[in-house]
C-alpha cells in the first residue's frame, strides 16, 4: 500500500495489530490527536489491513482494497467534524 505508517506512529499501528492477533479488537476505536499528526495516515493503514481479503494485508489489489480507496466499503465509515470541533450524534 502506497502509505505506510509514519515513524512515530509504528507503536500504536502494532498495538492494534497485536490486539487483532489475539482477538482482542474493541468494536469501535477513536482516534484523537493533534491536526496533521498522521491519525488519518494510520487510519487508512489499519483498516486496510482489517478489510483486505488477502493473506499478506493490505495487498492494494483485491475488491475489498478497492472499495475501501474508493471510499465504498459497505463495512467503514470516516467520521470526521464539519462545522464545528465536535461529531454530533
Amino acid at each position: 500500500m502506497a502509505s505506510e505508517v509514519l515513524p512515530w506512529l509504528v507503536p500504536l499501528y502494532d498495538r492494534f495489530h497485536s490486539l487483532v492477533e489475539k482477538g482482542e479488537l474493541p468494536h469501535s476505536i477513536l482516534l484523537s490527536g493533534q491536526a496533521f499528526s498522521g491519525k488519518s495516515i494510520l487510519l487508512r493503514r489499519f483498516v486496510s489491513r482489517l478489510l483486505c481479503a488477502e493473506e499478506n494485508a493490505p495487498c492494494d489489489r483485491c475488491h475489498q482494497c478497492e472499495l475501501l480507496r474508493a471510499g465504498t466499503h459497505p463495512d467503514f465509515k470516516h467520521l470526521v467534524p464539519e462545522d464545528s470541533k465536535q461529531i454530533l450524534i
